[in-house]
């Protein structure tokens, strides 16, 4: 079934389909949904385009991005070249969001190229630690080597929503459903040194990992609280 489903997808009249459906449903989520957003002052010089940064994320976290994103400004986020990955990509850019084709191991070089340039063009970028293919909530270097390369710091961010399904892929896709309560919490920066040896990229590594799991227990703590009110 997953071959098939696999093979499906490859197909660009498919993927159009999935796509028009799932813009339509997330729009209907976006109106039915409440959002509370925490700590945004930690991104606002972000959202008014003074400062680019790197958005840092958990992968099964991506559908919710959208909804964190409180601004105009423009928004790049790095997406796998597979075809789940053209979904995605499609999905996002009817919110604005534009897209970074790539991944650490495909095509790895040439977007972390792009990357660079969309941060010098005083651009934000997201990117998912622990993608395109896990394991799941591990972080690799990316986003380390990014913040490295860029000079620019990375701000850890968590989603949740009290109605959702769980999407039996690698990453255990969170999607929402609507008249949902949804939480963001925005993290604390994570300023990477310029010069760093491989071994010491391990404990920033750590750091983020840390620092990202932390988020989404407190996401689910806050509705938790919520419902229980």
């Amino acid at each position: 079934m997953k071959k098939f489903r696999k093979k499906i997808f490859r197909y660009s009249t498919i993927q159009a389909i999935i796509v028009s459906i799932s813009v339509a449903y997330l729009f209907v989520v976006k109106i039915t949904s409440s959002w509370k957003h925490e700590n945004t002052d930690i991104i606002s010089k972000s959202w008014t385009g003074e400062e680019p940064v790197i958005v840092a994320f958990w992968h099964n976290r991506l559908l919710l991005m959208p909804f964190c994103w409180k601004s105009k400004s423009p928004f790049h986020m790095l997406i796998s070249k597979h075809s789940d990955g053209n979904i995605i990509s499609n999905i996002i850019n009817f919110f604005g969001i534009s897209s970074i084709r790539g991944s650490s191991s495909s095509g790895g070089s040439m977007a972390i190229r792009k990357l660079l340039e969309v941060i010098k063009s005083s651009s934000s970028v997201g990117i998912t630690p622990d993608g395109p293919r896990g394991p799941l909530f591990k972080a690799n270097k990316g986003s380390i080597t990014l913040s490295q390369l860029s000079g620019v710091k990375i701000i850890p961010v968590s989603a949740s929503v009290s109605r959702k399904k769980t999407i039996n892929t690698w990453d255990k896709l969170v999607f929402p459903l609507p008249f949902s309560k949804g939480i963001c919490i925005w993290g604390e920066p994570i300023i990477i040194p310029r010069h760093l040896k491989e071994n010491e990229k391990l404990t920033y590594i750590q750091n983020l990992e840390n620092s990202l799991n932390n988020l989404i227990s407190k996401t689910e703590k806050h509705l938790d609280r919520s419902e229980t009110k």
